[in-house]
């Protein structure tokens, strides 16, 4: 009898692409053998883990490799990607470290940057560029219309709230009277 014979095929053949491990074998692997990024992480305080980079990407052959990344058009943000979960696969910080670090790095690649005299993207254009188009057609789906009249809509709006009186007062101004309520409190 073959062990897969109650299963459809579509169902076996779905299976056959999962490369992923099970859930819970890293606590049934060999303590010995234990991946980097399963132990305790070596950097626990972010400005230590901030020098560690730092110093990492002086290093002559990073620091190289690093402006060769730039001058082949990846953007900061990819770098700093690369640059963090390699370190976190190398047991250096833990996720959430790594999430702290996100600035800093990014500022430390663009510092490079600059010094050297390369132009650097922040950030994909493309994704930008589609943050734009969500954007209008969100204005769109709206019904406004954009005119030439605007600026003059929002000077008359302006002038209108301005000459407006108030409503009531102000949930921060002090009540004139306490109410019996919050004196017994």
């Amino acid at each position: 009898m073959q062990p897969n014979q109650d299963i459809e095929p579509s169902i076996q053949k779905h299976m056959s692409k999962m490369t992923s491990p099970i859930p819970g074998s890293s606590l049934t692997e060999d303590p010995n053998m234990r991946q980097a990024h399963l132990s305790s992480p070596e950097f626990t305080v972010p400005r230590e883990a901030i020098e560690y980079v730092f110093i990492n990407l002086m290093e002559e052959k990073n620091h190289t490799r690093l402006l060769q990344a730039l001058l082949d058009e990846n953007n900061v943000l990819e770098i700093t990607q690369a640059l963090l979960f390699k370190g976190f696969t190398q047991g250096k910080w833990n996720p959430d470290l790594m999430i702290l670090l996100i600035e800093p790095v990014a500022h430390i690649v663009m510092a490079m940057s600059e010094r050297a005299g390369i132009e650097y993207d922040l950030d994909d254009e493309d994704s930008q560029n589609y943050n734009a188009g969500v954007m209008e057609q969100a204005i769109s789906s709206l019904n406004i219309k954009k005119t030439d009249k605007e600026p003059e809509i929002v000077k008359d709006l302006l002038v209108e709230i301005e000459n407006s009186e108030p409503i009531g007062p102000s949930l921060l101004e002090m009540p004139e009277e306490v109410p019996e309520e919050m004196e017994e409190q």
